[in-house]
Order: structure tokens, then C-alpha cells, then sequence
């Protein structure tokens, strides 16, 4: 298990709101640290790059890619079920207004292109147990007029209170990521020239770097310099009923909402986040994924395999016993060209053939059958994946097959459904907010029509249903 690298952070200030961020920052990375690392190891089952579990030379080391082909048939499988918003208005009357509002949903998803972000997230679901993704306005769309946005968050760099089973009941949320001093001149400075971190740790450095250097390279972030690079950490938690996002780096404070005049920085009054485990575990938010399931499994077929490999390397090999009193010229005997090879004293029964071990009929058998044991349990094996299986030829057998095989992508399609409803009343929510002015799209497809929208459209028609 990795230790806890977070003890005590060293802070030149008496800020409360930026002591309590990296108190809690340390709290959520060191009671989550060991699962993340777990998430880095099972980015390596994916991409087969798992070898430390295999013996024996480099080039002799060649894990089973199952466990990719299982996910990226699970993630093609959720994107075959794209979940389209339906929106049911509460009362006949508003009617006209749900199916406009349905459309306007839809062509804000496909101006996003939520689709790739769609199956982006869904892989990593898989891999990772846990997908985050972000419900923001967009500042920047249409040359400053802005509108709503979604992107997916990578889980290594999120961080939630991990005594709530729903982040949001939990105390915050944090994002983390690492920039450079120019960077955040730019991004947060004033123009003058200004050094943003003129009341920076005096040392120079960011307080956290020491620290989570260890963290970052376990995780991948190779080119990490904590001499150059400050950790941003973007902390939202909650006053009330109001949202709040404080930004902060190199233990200075950046960005506070409350001093933009911001009530909330969102109306609902939640965190922007869709938060998505698959397997959740008891008491808490996050939970584990296919990869976790079952790449012990994974890991006894690559030994076996190692070991059938081993034994066709050495089966494949001619060789032979040989008197001692034999010359024989072992330069032509190696030389494959040679069809003639010079022996003194060559009779019978003075070369024998070295009888080649033979691999058990039951070695074969048992690694086809943990191979099809784990297509089935991931729920992708030949059934699900279209194939008939040998020797089924009747349509309905096949069909009761299939749609048996089916069964776990069909649950989890379900679960997604559920994060997509809470996305799309997270859009609405951005829609009813921010959309002050007149808003027009124009829809195309086969009718194609105008709709022109505003947030007070949503007190004047009833209640909606996502």
C-alpha cells in the first residue's frame, strides 16, 4: 500500500479559507492515494503494458490484451445506447415549450460534440471505476457571449470528501492542475507585469511541491519540476444554499467568487460535477471498474500463456544426443546452408533425438477455458459480441444467447442513463440561469425550425421532467 505523503503542510499565511483548502486537499489524497495508484496500474492492464507479474527475458513477456478488447467492446456496446434527452412537461400546455426545449438541449450536446466526450468518459469509466464529468458556462463560446459546456474530468486529478456517499453532501470538491509561474501571470495577473504570487511561501516555491513530487511521477506526470511547476487547486464547497469556487496556488489566493458579487456561482446550488462510479463501494462516492474486477484473472491467463509459449519455444527446437567418439564439424552442422555435413565415425544408434517435453492436453484446455470465463463475466463474449458459437444454428437459441449475454452492458447502460439525466438537468440549469437575453437556434433536420429562448421562458411554462 503507498504511504501517506501529506502530514503537515507549511503555510506563510493566516488565511482560513486557503488553510482549510489544503487541509482538506491533504485529508481527501492521503485517505484516497492508494486507490489512485491503483487507477495508474490499471491504465497499464489496458494497454497491456502490465509485465511485472511475467518471468523470464523482455522480449518473452507478452501480456494478453483481453481486458482492452473487453472494454473497448463495453464502451462501443454504451455508445451503440447514446442516451438522447427526453424532456415531459408536467402539464399539456407546455408542451410546445418541452419539445423546444428538448431540441435546444440536443443541439447544444452536438455543438459541444458530447459524443466523443461521451465515449472519452465511458472508457475511462471502465478503466478508472469512477467518471467525472463538469456542467460549466463557457465564458469564452461565441467570441464572449458564452453558453453552457461540458468536459471530462480526470478522476487522478479530482478530489472529493471521502466520508460522503454523494459528493454532494460532501464538505468540497477540489480540481488540481500544474502550471507554470508565466502561466499563471497570464491567466490571473493584472497586466502590469505583476508577479501573482508576490505573497508566495518564502522559500519561493509552491508548499505542496516537496510533498507530491514522489505522488506525480507515480502517476505519470514525468516532466513535474517542483522548482517550476505550482499546483492550482480549484476548491468549491458550499455556504448554504450558494456554490463557491475559490482558486488558489502557491498558498495564494487567486480567485474568490464571493468578491465578484456572485450569490452562487450557480443557482442550483450544486457542484458542477457528475460523478459516476460503476461498482460503487459501501459508505463511499467512488467505486471500482472492470479492469479492477478482473485483472487478477487477466493475470493468471498471461502465466499460463507465458508457460504454453515457453513450452512451443522449446518444443520448436531440434535437437539430438551424440556418441562422444563422433566428429562431427559443428560449423556446418549449424550453418543451414550446408546439405552435406562432415561426421567421423557415424553409425547407427550413435545420434538420437532428444524426445521434446509435450504440453499437457489439460494446460490447453485450461487456459481456453479461463479465457472464455472472463469474456463471460465481463459480459463480452462470442454471444454479445454478435457470433453464433459453434455448433448453435437455431435463430432463437441465438438470440436467447445473445440478449442472455447482454445482461451486464444492459445494467450498466442503465447506470448511465442516470448520470446523463443528472447532466442534462445540470445544462437546463445553466440554460436558466445565464440565458438572460433572448437566445435563437436554429434547429435543422427534417423540419427545420427557429426557437428563440430566455430563462424567464422557464417561470412563465410549468414544471419539467428530464
Amino acid at each position: 500500500m503507498a504511504s501517506r505523503i501529506f502530514s503537515s503542510i507549511d503555510l506563510n499565511t493566516d488565511d482560513k479559507d486557503i488553510i482549510r483548502a489544503y487541509n482538506e486537499f491533504a485529508e481527501y489524497h492521503n485517505e484516497t492515494q492508494a486507490w489512485r495508484l491503483e487507477r495508474v496500474d490499471n491504465q497499464r492492464f489496458y494497454f497491456a503494458q502490465n509485465k511485472d507479474h511475467l518471468f523470464g527475458a523482455e522480449e518473452t513477456k507478452d501480456p494478453s490484451t483481453v481486458l482492452f478488447s473487453s472494454v473497448e467492446s463495453l464502451v462501443a456496446d454504451f455508445n451503440d445506447a447514446f442516451p438522447e434527452p427526453t424532456i415531459i412537461p408536467q402539464e399539456k400546455n407546455d408542451r410546445v415549450f418541452a419539445d423546444e426545449l428538448k431540441s435546444i438541449v440536443r443541439h447544444i450536446l452536438d455543438r459541444r460534440d458530447y459524443e466523443q466526450t461521451y465515449i472519452a468518459k465511458n472508457r475511462r469509466w471502465c478503466i478508472d471505476g469512477t467518471a467525472v464529468q463538469e456542467v460549466f458556462w463557457d465564458n469564452d463560446l461565441y467570441n464572449g457571449l458564452g453558453d453552457v459546456n461540458i468536459r471530462k474530468i480526470d478522476v487522478i486529478n479530482f478530489y472529493w470528501d471521502t466520508h460522503a456517499d454523494d459528493i454532494q453532501d460532501g464538505r468540497s470538491c477540489i480540481k488540481i492542475a500544474f502550471h507554470t509561474k508565466d502561466w499563471f501571470n497570464k491567466q490571473f495577473g493584472s497586466g502590469d507585469g505583476k508577479d501573482v504570487f508576490k505573497n508566495m511561501h518564502p522559500s519561493g516555491k509552491d508548499p505542496v511541491a516537496e510533498v507530491i513530487h514522489e505522488y506525480v511521477k507515480q502517476i505519470g506526470l514525468q516532466n513535474y519540476d517542483p522548482a517550476r511547476d505550482i499546483m492550482l487547486m480549484e476548491y468549491w464547497f458550499k455556504d448554504g444554499d450558494a456554490v463557491r469556487c475559490l482558486k488558489i496556488a502557491g498558498g495564494c489566493m487567486l480567485y474568490d467568487s464571493r468578491k465578484e458579487g456572485l450569490d452562487s456561482v450557480y443557482d442550483d446550488g450544486l457542484y458542477p460535477f457528475v460523478f459516476e462510479p460503476m461498482f460503487p463501494i459501501e459508505g463511499h462516492a467512488h467505486g471500482y471498474g472492470i479492469i479492477d474486477m478482473f485483472k487478477r484473472r487477466a493475470i493468471t491467463l498471461d502465466r499460463l500463456n507465458q508457460y504454453i509459449l515457453k513450452f512451443a519455444e522449446h518444443a520448436s527446437k531440434s535437437r539430438m544426443f551424440y556418441d562422444k567418439g563422433m566428429k562431427i564439424d559443428w560449423d556446418a552442422y549449424h550453418d543451414e546452408t550446408k546439405e552435406l555435413i562432415a561426421a567421423e565415425g557415424l553409425q547407427a544408434k550413435m545420434l538420437e533425438p532428444v524426445p521434446n517435453p509435450q504440453l499437457p492436453q489439460w494446460v490447453r484446455d485450461w487456459y481456453m477455458i479461463h479465457t472464455d470465463e472472463l469474456k463471460t463475466e465481463i459480459g463480452q463474449n462470442e454471444f454479445s459480441r454478435g457470433e453464433a458459437g459453434k455448433g448453435i444454428t437455431a435463430a432463437t437459441a441465438i438470440s436467447q444467447l445473445q440478449e442472455a449475454g447482454s445482461k451486464r452492458s444492459r445494467l450498466m447502460t442503465t447506470q448511465l442513463y442516470s448520470g446523463f439525466k443528472r447532466l442534462v438537468n445540470m445544462v437546463i440549469s445553466r440554460m436558466v440561469q445565464f440565458y438572460t437575453e433572448d437566445r435563437t437556434f436554429y434547429i435543422l433536420g427534417l423540419n427545420p425550425k427557429e426557437i428563440t429562448i430566455n430563462s424567464v421562458m422557464f417561470s412563465e411554462n410549468g414544471e419539467i421532467t428530464v
